[in-house]
């Protein structure tokens, strides 16, 4: 005659006994007094409180927006900063001044192996004042691409990418001879069109039309 178990008595599985594991009752979940902990379903059916619950993840930061030229795409992934216009026959990268250099070098690199055109352009009353854009092609590629970078009239100061594109050495001396924008780095950054003591910058828009004194003949009356 089998005698009533008492619920406090250990209980073991005959699968349990041959590896010596004793299973016992399981105790009940601790939780603090008046915050009983929320339950839900858990993807398998398995009921999951706040307690268990996996702390919220912080969101995946968003893919770049990267333009559909490849080359472009690289360049634009190594400078998140540099902003990417696609434009029919001549693509333009927006560039921030003190990254001009760096992102010259990234063109090279990328496969725009020659350097076509610099200037300047003086927008006067814009802020930043004044705007170097140069031309670079690469011709493996059939691809043509113009980066700008804004210059502040206060410091009118970019790197020169001579270094880079020996073909631009010429370029940045007519920019700094008529519009006074300094190239750091340049090897020998000296006026190239107006004389040395030449002073101001002619194609600045404030800079003055000036005059010359042309004297005219006494014209002759008619008999």
């Amino acid at each position: 005659m089998s005698e009533d178990l008492d619920p406090k008595d250990e209980v073991v599985r005959p699968e349990d006994a041959k590896a010596g594991v004793h299973a016992k009752a399981a105790a009940p979940v601790e939780q603090a007094a008046g915050e009983p902990p929320v339950a839900s379903d858990g993807p398998d059916g398995d009921v999951v409180t706040s307690e268990t619950a996996t702390p919220d993840l912080p969101e995946a930061a968003e893919p770049l927006d990267l333009p559909d030229n490849p080359l472009l795409a690289g360049i634009a992934g190594q400078f998140p900063a540099v902003v990417v216009e696609e434009r029919p026959g001549q693509d333009v990268l927006r560039v921030p001044v003190d990254q001009w250099l760096e992102v010259a070098t990234a063109c090279k690199a990328a496969g725009y192996e020659m350097f076509t055109d610099l200037t300047a352009v003086d927008y006067l009353r814009r802020n930043p004042r004044f705007e170097v854009v140069a031309v670079l092609v690469s011709v493996e590629h059939v691809h043509r691409v113009r980066l700008l970078t804004g210059v502040p009239a206060s410091n009118p100061v970019v790197a020169s990418i001579s270094s880079v594109y020996p073909g631009a050495n010429f370029y940045e001396r007519e920019a700094f001879d008529m519009f006074g924008i300094v190239f750091s780095g340049h090897p020998d950054l000296t006026r190239i069109l107006m004389p040395d003591e030449w002073e101001g910058y002619p194609l600045r828009k404030d800079f003055s039309v000036g005059s010359v004194p042309v004297q005219f003949k006494e014209s002759h009356k008619a008999t």
